[in-house]
Formats: structure tokens, C-alpha cells, sequence
């Protein structure tokens, strides 16, 4: 079971200015949770913004209520701290990495559990692993992308190098969360059940599970669904042979 923290964490690696998530605390002493926000969005591919993500949450959480009916549990009355947002640089993300692994590591240090508030995920990891996947490729034929974010990289560098997809590589998504059924091809993804992932994420945090001694080993499995489009087909040999090769699959997440 996880002690609520009587450690102090170093405040100069956070801005507690703002406004504080509904129900939490700003002193994490005697809490279990450390909640903080990572105000970036260097890498966005459309259009800035979403740094300022992480305070609209905070604000407009204000406006409800913490009780909950349906579970009959009160955020205020969980040990949890909103510890403000990371002091991070802009421009390159490896800054930014750097610095939100020191706040995670410190956080952890002081015996509770980071709740992090974006930003964007950004999509900067997807091209750089196109960039070393093109690289050493060999007989590779296809790729699974750990979340839509990494897709869009792969497809960025994909097309700046004349990478078709999917005649030279099939290509499958997770998350489905974009709107990668308007991609040319559409792309394959694995649906998560997002909404059923928060519900039941909020049951547990609420519930007396959270109390228990295994808290920490708490493991449930969603179903999943796989959505069929147009960026996988068979590897060129089968489709001429009908037999299966050696060739593999690399995993980007």
C-alpha cells in the first residue's frame, strides 16, 4: 500500500501559480497523488494551443461538483495534491523530456503516484523512429504504431521519403482517437474503449480498491476492436507465392 508522503517535494521544478484541479490540495503532505500539468506543445503539427491545455482543466474544473452520486465518493475527501505545472523550455522536446522525467522521478521519490495533465503527445517520436526504422529496415514488411500521434510521424517521413503505404509497408494504428479513416489510404487501427478506460479508472481511484495492500498490482483487461481499412495487405512474396516468410513486423510502441 502506498503511505501518503510526509516528504516535501522541490517546488522550483513546478509553477503553482493558477488555479488548482477541483477537489485536490496544494501541500502534498499526507497525499498519495501528485497531479501536475506539462504546459507544451512545441511539436504540434497543426496549430499551437494545447499548451494552455493543462490550466483550461483546472479552470473549468472548478465549476463541478466533486461528489459523486453513482459512487458516493467525494474528491476531497482523497489524499491527492495538485503540484502545479513543470517549469519547462520551449522549443526542442528533449528539454522538455528531460525535464518532466525529473518531476516524475521526484514525485515517485517522495512515495506518491504523477498524474499528468497535457499538452499534446507529440508526434516528433513518430518521425524519428521512421527516420531509424528506413534506416536499418531489411525485410521488414510492416508496422505497428503504439498511437496515433507516432502514426502521423511515420506517414510525415513516409511521404517526405516516397514511402508508399501500403504497397511498401502496411501500416496499423492504436487508439483510433484521429480521424485516420480520412487518410489516403485509411488507416487500419486498434480501437480502445476510451470512455469505458475513464469510467472504470475513476471506480477504482474511487473505490475501496484503492485502499487495499495490492493497490499497486490492480491489472484489468478492455476489450479492444480492430478497425479494418486500407493500409495492410499481405507481403508482396506471399501475394505472388501464397507462402508465408520470416520477414517481421516492427512494434513502435
Amino acid at each position: 500500500m502506498t503511505n501518503p508522503t510526509t516528504q516535501t517535494i522541490d517546488q522550483s521544478l513546478f509553477d503553482d501559480e493558477g488555479a488548482i484541479f477541483m477537489g485536490a490540495r496544494r501541500n502534498p503532505s499526507g497525499c498519495r497523488v501528485a497531479l501536475f500539468g506539462v504546459p507544451y506543445d512545441g511539436t504540434t503539427s497543426f496549430r499551437p494551443g494545447t499548451r494552455f491545455g493543462p490550466a483550461a482543466i483546472r479552470e473549468v474544473s472548478t465549476g463541478l461538483e466533486t461528489y459523486c452520486p453513482q459512487l458516493d465518493r467525494d474528491l476531497e475527501d482523497l489524499a491527492y495534491a495538485d503540484i502545479g505545472a513543470v517549469e519547462i523550455p520551449y522549443g526542442d522536446p528533449k528539454p522538455v523530456v528531460d525535464a518532466v522525467c525529473h518531476a516524475t522521478s521526484t514525485v515517485l521519490a517522495a512515495g506518491m503516484k504523477p498524474l499528468m495533465l497535457g499538452g499534446e503527445h507529440s508526434i516528433s517520436s513518430g518521425q524519428n523512429l521512421a527516420k531509424e526504422f528506413l534506416d536499418k529496415a531489411d525485410q521488414e514488411t510492416a508496422i505497428f504504431s503504439g498511437s496515433d500521434e507516432i502514426t502521423v510521424g511515420v506517414l510525415e517521413i513516409f511521404e517526405e521519403r516516397g514511402i508508399r503505404i501500403p504497397k511498401d509497408f502496411s501500416l496499423i494504428s492504436f487508439d483510433n482517437a484521429h480521424s485516420l479513416h480520412l487518410f489516403s489510404p485509411s488507416i487500419t487501427s486498434v480501437s480502445q474503449p476510451v470512455e469505458a478506460l475513464g469510467h472504470r479508472a475513476v471506480q477504482i481511484l474511487s473505490s475501496e480498491a484503492w485502499e487495499q495492500p495490492d493497490h499497486d498490482h490492480i491489472k484489468e483487461i478492455m476489450p479492444v476492436k480492430l478497425i479494418k481499412r486500407n493500409s495492410v495487405v499481405p507481403p508482396a512474396n506471399y501475394k505472388k507465392t501464397g507462402k508465408s516468410t520470416n520477414r517481421k513486423t516492427i512494434d513502435t510502441t
